[in-house]
């Protein structure tokens, strides 16, 4: 499956979401959508933490 880079930030945030979320519920799943998002914001040359602003939000004009 293809996706754009705009896809791509949207994962990785809601990785990096569930990896928080589930921290404590689930350490293993949660440890692998953490390297999961790292691996696919690394693809992009940002970390996790970057993704978020990477995201272009359509305007109300649009």
């Amino acid at each position: 499956m293809q996706t754009t880079p705009q896809e791509d930030c949207l994962l990785v945030v809601a990785l990096t979401r569930f990896s928080v979320e589930f921290e404590h519920v689930d350490p293993i799943l949660s440890e692998q959508a953490w390297l999961l998002a790292d691996a696919l914001a690394a693809e992009h040359g940002l970390e996790p933490a970057d993704a978020a602003l990477q995201l272009e939000w359509p305007s109300d004009k649009e």
